[in-house]
């Protein structure tokens, strides 16, 4: 990597991690591909103090978070394209109790599949980047709760088929007119590519087609951490700086 490569992802590091004062007008070309280096440092940071910490080294959990974030790295760490078969692959080497987490990076989401049985799983989700709207209408820090929704379902066999694994990376790679942002100008509905996607193809017609209606033990389902988003926009060019999500 050159020195120009080097500066290029520092200033992309402090933008989006340190957060100065003075903040880009406008996102760049170059984001998603540094938004992989920044996935690929987490797993670094990640594995050292896996390694370098007994205490941490011995925890179940921690361990499982490494896993976590390896496999991620593997699926996205290298790519800003989802590859099905990758994905097909990891989802299914998956045991239970274990996590995958995608970024479904056209649909605005973060989804997590957690097998729990042979034919049971607990997926989560939630919103990557808020709305325009959101974030500019309030001078105070926004609090969300993670993940904002999380299901059973008995459709293991689904989410591990073919079919599923191409259907996660359509979703992941193409933008669809579903989830564009939209504004109401002269009387009529315009796509709107300074905001971000909606994320009602994953919360809405996934999570709706894979629910199970006939299980109520919620005390497995995840326990929920609030987190304050640090979500900044600065709408002077056609597509608006944006901290990564």
């Amino acid at each position: 990597m050159n020195k120009s490569s080097e500066k290029e992802i520092l200033i992309y590091l402090i933008n989006h991690v340190v957060f100065p004062i003075k903040l880009p007008k406008e996102s760049t070309s170059k984001d998603v591909e540094n938004e992989i280096i920044f996935l690929k440092i987490i797993k670094n940071v990640i594995e050292n103090l896996h390694d370098q910490n007994k205490i941490l080294k011995n925890s179940a959990e921690f361990n499982k978070i490494t896993d976590m974030i390896i496999q991620w790295t593997s699926l996205q760490g290298y790519s800003a394209k989802l590859d099905k078969h990758k994905y097909f692959d990891s989802i299914n080497a998956l045991k239970n109790n274990q996590s995958l987490t995608i970024y479904v990076r056209s649909q605005n989401s973060c989804l997590t599949v957690k097998p729990i049985s042979n034919d049971e799983a607990i997926l989560s989700m939630f919103q990557v980047s808020l709305e325009n709207e959101k974030v500019m209408s309030t001078e105070n820090d926004i609090e969300i709760s993670y993940p904002t929704r999380s299901i059973f379902t008995n459709k293991l066999d689904e989410i591990r088929s073919e079919d599923f694994s191409q259907l996660i990376a359509d979703l992941t790679n193409t933008k669809y007119d579903e989830s564009n942002a939209t504004s109401f100008k002269a009387g009529e509905n315009h796509i709107e590519i300074r905001d971000v996607p909606n994320t009602k193809l994953i919360s809405e017609y996934i999570f709706s087609y894979l629910v199970s209606n006939t299980r109520n033990d919620f005390d497995r389902l995840p326990s929920k951490i609030t987190k304050k988003y640090r979500d900044n926009i600065i709408i002077s060019q056609l597509l608006p700086f944006r901290r990564s999500g």
